[in-house]
């Protein structure tokens, strides 16, 4: 589980790193990456996106994390709010850049990593019929 999370935690705190930059908080952090890479990220769509991921997501997935591994109930209504958030903060993103005024560069690539990867895991998540706490008792009694 975590395997799968920490390229969306590190994600996430880049984000947050960018959207601190958009706002001149931090300077010439990324400036590289901003001018060479996904320059829509600059749009005030990109940089809400940005604070998003950075604030929202984060925690989210270190709450997805703490419920998954102490076998709390929460755990699917977290990830199936997760999912939502992200896959529609992504379809603004991708529109955003199509459509946008700036061009294309290669670096929208990695954003394809993160269109099918939250899809198998809602697939997961979904397609398990029980929370994860009931499944290991359900484990326990069927041993037996």
């Amino acid at each position: 589980m975590a395997m799968l999370f920490s390229p969306f935690l590190f994600a996430s705190s880049i984000d947050m790193v960018l959207s601190l930059e958009n706002d001149g908080l931090l300077a010439n952090y990324m400036a590289f990456y901003m001018k060479d890479g996904e320059q829509y990220l600059m749009t005030p769509y990109g940089t809400a996106i940005c604070y998003w991921d950075g604030a929202v997501h984060f925690a989210l997935y270190w709450a997805m994390l703490y419920s998954f591994n102490n076998g709390k109930d929460c755990f699917r209504s977290l990830s199936v709010y997760w999912f939502g958030t992200f896959f529609s903060s992504m379809i603004v993103l991708i529109i955003g850049a199509l459509i946008g005024p700036f061009p294309v560069y290669s670096a929208i690539i990695l954003n394809v990593l993160y269109i099918f990867v939250p899809w198998y895991y809602l697939w997961w998540v979904v397609s398990s019929t029980t929370s994860h706490k009931v499944s290991k008792i359900y484990q326990l009694v069927v041993s037996y």
